[in-house]
């Protein structure tokens, strides 16, 4: 398992309705722009216990830490496996396709 590098965000699956969920601050929410963005290990600990809780009511499913880096335009997942949970399959726009890389 590799090293996390922060900031990150939380990522899960909702169960019931199958959507990509975020661990926002007012609870989960569908909205990635809506997610609590944690700075260090610490903070990114305590989001991934606030998912656990959700986990054990089995209401969302794999909840894990991304990374993301901060942009003009906010958050933005590292890898690109997180950015097609984040933004959708086929979805094109600048925000998942950056001409710099």
């Amino acid at each position: 398992m590799s090293k996390i590098k922060y900031p990150v965000i939380v990522v899960a699956q909702d169960l019931r309705e199958g959507h990509v969920v975020f661990v926002g601050s007012q609870g989960l929410t569908r909205d990635w722009r809506e997610a609590v963005v944690a700075a260090t290990p610490e903070a990114g600990e305590a989001l991934l216990a606030r998912a656990r809780i959700d986990e054990a009511a089995n209401s969302i499913v794999g909840a894990e830490l991304v990374e993301v880096e901060q942009r003009a335009e906010g958050i933005r997942p590292i890898h690109y496996r997180e950015r097609f949970r984040v933004y959708g399959f086929g979805r094109q726009d600048s925000a998942f396709t950056d001409a710099a890389e």
